[in-house]
């Protein structure tokens, strides 16, 4: 892989978007890819419309991405993805504070990555607060968490709308959910179609902490099964046809 190392450098793209890579980010690898060591800030800012413009948006010929030591913050998405085949793995990464705060367009997010990436593995990362929707958006057909720090007021934590093929793992992660947040959902799955299937999957160990009213894990179909996992705030319920297994 192409080794993209920054050095400990801060790139501020403020004021910048008509001279993004291929117009849609601040980093856009072609070829696999491990991108480390840096803060990427304010990458499409001055838009007021929302696309998918982000602070590492891979593009068709990465076919592995790994994002390694990385600080997003303030940007409109921190990444971004879709359109081709891949897999994407962050890790020891902070992607916070990301979306437009005032917006014309489509949504922005912490993380969006489309159907096409096969599996999206997150290990040690803090995605804590957006400025517009969801902290992490996934809609291809694998997702496995391993500990990390997730939070949304204005959306959910863990977004995955075309539901999943292979169960997902969601294990030592802190989930938060605050008590004046306006979306309630800790998670869902298979909300906007089922062409993942209806796989289900597992939140084990780590904690939830459900301050919010009518705090709820929602889906059409599947069965999510919690353990081990500690629990503070308010009761979580199931939305929809998913059935929550407690351990």
């Amino acid at each position: 892989p192409l080794l993209i190392d920054l050095g400990g450098a801060t790139f501020n793209a403020a004021g910048k978007t008509t001279t993004l890579a291929r117009g849609m980010g601040l980093l856009c690898p072609a070829a696999d890819s491990i991108i480390q060591n840096g803060t990427i800030t304010n990458v499409a800012m001055d838009q007021g419309q929302g696309q998918l413009t982000s602070a590492i948006r891979p593009d068709a010929g990465c076919g592995y991405l790994k994002i390694n030591n990385m600080t997003l913050t303030n940007n409109q998405c921190g990444v971004g993805h879709g359109g081709f085949p891949s897999v994407i793995t962050i890790l020891d990464s902070n992607i916070s504070g990301n979306g437009l705060k005032a917006n014309t367009g489509a949504l922005t997010h912490n993380l969006y990555v489309g159907s096409e990436c096969r599996r999206l593995t997150l290990t040690n990362v803090i995605s804590n607060g957006t400025n517009e929707a969801h902290a992490i958006k996934y809609r291809g057909p694998e997702l496995i968490v391993n500990g990390g720090t997730f939070a949304s007021a204005p959306g959910k934590p863990f977004d995955m709308p075309n539901g999943a093929t292979v169960p997902f793992k969601i294990t030592g992660a802190t989930i938060l959910k605050g008590a004046s947040d306006p979306d309630h959902g800790i998670l869902a799955c298979g909300e906007e179609n089922t062409e993942n299937g209806l796989a289900g999957g597992t939140i084990s160990g780590g904690s939830i902490q459900a301050n919010c009213d009518n705090p709820a894990i929602s889906g059409p179909g599947g069965t999510i099964t919690v353990s081990g996992v500690t629990l503070r705030g308010n009761k979580i319920v199931a939305s929809g046809g998913v059935v929550l297994v407690w351990v």
